[in-house]
């Protein structure tokens, strides 16, 4: 919260016992504040994920994603869940049960949740069935929508792309190179590129969905990297092997439009049918890539060009990319089930009616065939242009707040855990007992501004 003030409050001297106070009066008023826009959501979503808090004790965040008549979204956290390696399904969603009475939600306007799609942990998946269960029961003609997160997960990248290969030997490197000679000014560029990302604690355990300029950058400095690691008696075979630097190269190119899916997925408060178009749009492109490399045509493969000799260079890279076509169309099928309601909250002016459910054609019909809100769509889009539709196409209207409310991904739970690890290393933070931490947690991740002073 306020940036622009971070050196002023850096200069205010706070005592022990005046920290946790402030961080718990603000997490209060944010509770506040939620509780009383719960009562108008007219359709909600939730996002669960694992992870660890600041004691590194496992946790589940559960943010809560809610619409009004008006179309205002409000995301915020709903709750921290305590885990262990015995908590049950049924434990986590009492706990979330609990969550939601104390924010007065409308169990019946539970629309979607949305996992991490990567879980170890059984009890995740029996705490969707339990939901799952709970919205039925309500609502017997309504099914709960559960999705895995568009977010691209490591497992994704590592499995199949298979170039452990290629990224072992590049960190062993750069390791060694940063213990040996971190003052060299031609690595000077490569160790920036590192600690303006990683901080001065690169590892190998740096993300495989982090590596793209780190190995563009060693690409670029590969023959001095190759001089140094000679003359310092540490020759690496690999760097002077064709048939490895062009893998090399392939990885940089590949996790260069693998960094920019990623990154898009991340913007903060996206709607999900937005997320959806990214991942189909990257899906075309592995198709498209396929093509061009049986043609050995490498244009969208401009790293890999540099250093091809050979014509038959493109089709080695085939299977990789029809691995991770695969991978995407299987990890990303839950979207596909629900691609004709997404289609009709994007594009109300174009679907096909009958693609529309009976139940909204007419409205849709009557929609379709306005000029004056075809024209105020053409120019605010959406989910703006959803305000505009005034106390006509009820049913419509509900179908979009539903699609509104849905989470395209488990960021936001990501970034909280990531958040909350950065707060730990503050001069304060050791100041608070258990209930100003879980107050931190609120604190961390709100969408909402807090009414104190």
């Amino acid at each position: 919260m306020c940036p622009e003030q971070r050196h002023a409050f850096a200069n205010i001297r706070l005592s022990a016992n005046i920290v946790p106070q402030h961080v718990g009066d603000v997490a209060g008023n944010l509770q506040d504040k939620l509780r009383g826009k719960g009562k108008s959501f007219v359709a909600f979503s939730i996002a669960a994920h694992e992870g660890a808090d600041v004691d590194n004790a496992p946790q589940l965040a559960v943010f809560i994603r809610g619409v009004d008549e008006t179309f205002d979204v409000t995301e915020e956290l709903l709750d921290m869940v305590p885990m262990t390696g015995t908590s049950s399904g049924n434990e986590l969603f009492v706990c979330v049960e609990e969550s939601l009475k104390k924010f007065n939600v409308d169990w019946s306007k539970l629309v979607s949740v949305s996992t991490d799609g990567n879980s170890a942990l059984v009890s995740v998946e029996q705490l969707v069935t339990e939901l799952k269960s709970k919205v039925s029961g309500l609502c017997k003609d309504t099914e709960l929508k559960s999705v895995h997160g568009l977010i691209l997960q490591e497992s994704l990248c590592t499995k199949k792309l298979k170039m452990d290969h290629v990224m072992d030997i590049v960190i062993h490197t750069i390791t060694w190179i940063r213990s040996h000679g971190s003052d060299h000014r031609e690595f000077s560029a490569l160790f920036s590129e590192l600690d303006a990302q990683y901080g001065s604690l690169f590892s190998v355990g740096l993300k495989w969905l982090s590596r793209g300029m780190v190995l563009r950058r060693f690409f670029e400095l590969l023959e001095e990297i190759d001089f140094f690691m000679s003359s310092k008696g540490k020759p690496v075979p690999q760097l002077t092997s064709k048939d490895w630097v062009k893998d090399l190269v392939f990885l940089v190119d590949i996790m260069t439009y693998l960094n920019m899916l990623d990154i898009s997925l991340q913007r903060r408060s996206q709607v999900v049918t937005q997320m959806y178009d990214s991942i189909h749009s990257f899906l075309m492109k592995l198709c498209l890539w396929e093509t061009h490399l049986a043609r050995n045509n490498l244009a969208h493969f401009p790293t890999l060009k540099l250093v091809s000799e050979n014509e038959r260079d493109g089709l080695n890279y085939i299977p990789r990319i029809k691995e991770l076509k695969t991978e995407f169309q299987k990890r990303f099928s839950d979207f596909k089930l629900y691609e004709s309601e997404l289609t009709l909250f994007s594009s109300p002016f174009s679907v096909n009616i009958n693609n529309v459910s009976e139940e909204l054609q007419m409205e849709v019909i009557e929609l379709q065939c306005n000029t004056i809100l075809k024209t105020k769509y053409d120019c605010v889009g959406i989910p703006e242009f959803y305000k505009h539709l005034g106390n006509g196409y009820p049913k419509y209207k509900n179908h979009c707040a539903k699609i509104l409310s849905m989470f395209g991904s488990t960021y936001v739970c990501e970034q909280l855990f990531s958040v909350m690890k950065q707060q730990k290393t503050t001069k304060y933070c050791p100041h608070l007992k258990d209930s100003g931490v879980t107050s931190l947690r609120h604190v961390a991740a709100p969408d909402t501004h807090p009414g104190v002073e």
